[in-house]
Order: structure tokens, then sequence, then C-alpha cells
């Protein structure tokens, strides 16, 4: 159960750091940042769910971050487990997390449901061979996605130009 990694903590009832003139992004209820603040409560590469608003949306970013009310961050307790593999778990099957949520009008996420949520994980050594390969997928797609947005681009060219010649020679 997640109980037995980590301890679920309510973002923005813990001490903030105040660092003048450094941006940090502000996360509430929500899966996008808010807004930027020169102020954080939770460490990088910490795992960020929505208690409401888009309740039990999965985040982690690789920065410094002030999670707001409207969210819980995980607080590692077992040294055995990779929080970046437990992210790419929690979000695969944010689905699941997202289905704990009550409400008629507006979801919340219960930590006790939380808490209770059963979570697979094998070894150190598993754990980490899976983020390799996650990466390495990740960076494949990346490359398609610029690839895709090149020739999107040459297409618009392509459609100006004949736009041109048009205009000049008709």
């Amino acid at each position: 159960k997640l109980r037995d990694l980590y301890d679920i903590k309510y973002g923005n009832k813990n001490p903030t750091h105040k660092c003048d003139g450094e941006k940090f992004p502000s996360i509430s209820g929500g899966s996008k940042i808010s807004k930027y603040t020169d102020e954080w409560n939770i460490p990088e590469n910490t795992i960020i769910i929505a208690r409401s608003g888009s309740c039990g949306s999965v985040n982690m970013f690789p920065e410094k971050c002030l999670c707001g009310s409207y969210g819980f961050f995980l607080d590692i307790k077992d040294n055995n487990i990779n929080n970046i593999f437990i992210h790419k778990y929690l979000k695969d099957n944010q689905h699941e997390i997202e289905d704990l949520g009550r409400g008629q009008t507006v979801q919340n996420l219960n930590r006790d449901r939380l808490y209770d949520y059963k979570i697979k994980y094998p070894s150190p050594e598993i754990q980490e061979q899976c983020i390799q390969i996650y990466q390495e997928k990740e960076k494949f797609i990346q490359s398609i996605d610029d690839k895709i947005e090149v020739e999107k681009n040459y297409i618009e060219d392509l459609k100006q130009l004949s736009k041109d010649i048009i205009h000049n020679y008709c």
C-alpha cells in the first residue's frame, strides 16, 4: 500500500522557503502550473497528487515547487523505492487514483483512501531498468514529435510560397 512507502502530506500547510529573485512553479488542485512564485515547500522530483480540482491528477516537477492546499505530496519513507519509478507507475494508473475521488459536483480525494491504494513495485534494480527503458521511449517519441513539427512548418512554408506565386504571377 502507498502508506508503506510514503507519508501523504497536504500542500501549503508546510513551512515555505522564500528565495527572492527565483521563480518556482506553484501547483494547486490541477495538473498544470497555476503561477510562479519565489516560495517553495517541496523539493524537486516530489510526487504531487491533486486532491481537488483535477482530482487524482499525478505530477512531478524536476525543480522545487509550491504545492498548494488542493494538492497532496508524497514524502518518501522507504529508501528502496525509486521516486521516479513510482511516479511513472502512478501516472500510468492515474485513472484508478481519479476513481478514488468522491463528490457530486466537485470530486475530492480522501487521504485515507489514497493511503490504502495498493501499488506494485519490483526490486530497485528492476525499477532502474524500467526507468531507463521509459526514458529511451520518451526520447524517441520526442524525436518523432520534433520531426512532425518540422514537417508541419515545411507544409506551411509551401502553402505560403504557393500563395505568393499565385499573387505575383496571376
